[in-house]
């Protein structure tokens, strides 16, 4: 399938490649499907997660072994039940990234990560315990 966005022009995307979120992220219900896109400079520990229902919509992602090694949430049964993740499964956990400062700072979210069944190709965002998992985890200060 072929899909025009802002940042990256027109992208083919296969239709295994296709992200379908359980429900929309909190305060965007409404888009459901997103592609997983490499940074266009490499080598780099950011993604792109590109709406493709709203082309001008794109968020920075990490997969936060590269970052993070010693974050390990406990997600809920509950979340692996919705994106019907099954025990064999390989689920993928990435975090939301902003820049703050003109890109001088830069923050995870740890809090809410999004987690994506790699066999279903399902996705939901969940919302862990903040107190455990900082909303503003900073990566690094340029």
């Amino acid at each position: 399938m072929v899909f025009e966005t802002t940042r990256f022009g027109q992208i083919e995307v296969p239709e295994e490649e296709i992200i379908r979120m359980a429900r929309g992220m909190p305060g965007l219900d409404h888009l459901r499907r997103f592609v997983v896109i490499p940074h266009p400079v490499q080598p780099s520990p950011f993604l792109w997660f590109q709406s493709l229902d709203t082309p001008e919509i794109a968020f920075v992602l990490i997969s936060p072994q590269t970052l993070i090694p010693s974050y390990q949430p406990d997600i809920p049964d509950e979340t692996l039940n919705q994106i019907e993740a099954q025990e064999s499964d390989k689920v993928a956990v990435f975090n939301v990234v902003n820049f703050t400062d003109g890109g001088e700072h830069c923050f995870a979210n740890l809090c809410a990560p999004i987690v994506l069944n790699m066999r279903t190709r399902a996705a939901i965002q969940v919302i862990l315990d903040e107190k455990r998992h900082p909303v503003r985890h900073e990566l690094f200060t340029s």
